[in-house]
């Protein structure tokens, strides 16, 4: 074999490699487009790896809030209002950011809180102040435990009107009888099972428990699509469905 034969060898040779190696080139890339056109239309249609990822957004964006209904009122054969519903408050304070850019509701001044509440908390303001300030630097806020809860609203209202930063509110479901112990054994009494949106007044004795269905009514909703901050999306509306009375007030 001459050395012209030779050279025209060796270049067919490496054409031949050449054209391997850019099949072998595109079969790869085949391969690697099909899987990504394929995992593309796995996620398009909502799941990875069996999860459902519409689902999951709801979940994660969704705010869904009980709406109570209020408990319906016993009244005398005259109309006279015997049992109604009404609602405590409880006090807690907020010491740290519950989210970044939250630092407008916090406590600012410790001390003139504690002596403001304790003017209208059956608590010493040297206890507040134990509240006020935890063990642990890492509390967001605190409660100020049975003396910061049932709380009327003449009480709620006074400590509003301080406007103090940091000092907010929730309330609970109770209940109210205008004539205080009188025929107690037959109007009955109630109990709140449960707590905060969960909770809800339940007759234990007496008129209160036999008509129990009757005066609960039915509690309702509110669902709205939220960021990681709690904030409603501006894309979407509540959707809300009002709490209403099953029946009646409930005459003796």
């Amino acid at each position: 074999m001459n050395k012209q034969t030779k050279q025209r060898f060796s270049k067919s040779r490496l054409r031949r490699n050449r054209q391997v190696f850019g099949f072998l080139i595109m079969v790869v890339t085949l391969v690697f487009f099909c899987v990504f056109v394929y995992r593309f239309c796995v996620i398009s249609g909502g799941y990875v790896d069996a999860h459902n990822l519409r689902k999951s957004r709801l979940t994660q964006e969704t705010r869904t809030s009980v709406l109570q209904a209020q408990r319906g009122s016993i009244v005398d054969a005259n109309g006279n209002t015997i049992a109604t519903a009404s609602k405590t408050y409880s006090i807690y304070a907020v010491l740290q950011p519950l989210y970044s850019g939250d630092k407008e509701k916090l406590v600012k001044d410790k001390e003139k809180t504690a002596t403001m509440l304790a003017k209208y908390l059956p608590m010493a303001k040297d206890k507040i102040l134990v509240y006020l300030n935890p063990t642990s630097s890492k509390t967001k806020q605190v409660e100020f435990g049975s003396a910061g809860s049932g709380l009327s609203l003449a009480i709620k209202q006074q400590i509003s009107r301080l406007k103090l930063p940091g000092i907010h509110f929730t309330s609970e479901s109770s209940r109210l009888y205008e004539d205080n112990v009188f025929a107690s054994h037959i109007i009955g009494q109630t109990t709140v099972e449960g707590s905060g949106t969960s909770a809800k007044i339940v007759g234990t004795m007496g008129l209160e428990k036999y008509f129990n269905k009757l005066l609960a009514g039915k509690n309702g909703h509110t669902s709205s699509q939220v960021d990681n901050y709690g904030y409603q999306l501006s894309t979407s509306k509540a959707k809300t469905v009002p709490p209403r009375m099953v029946g009646p007030s409930i005459r003796r």
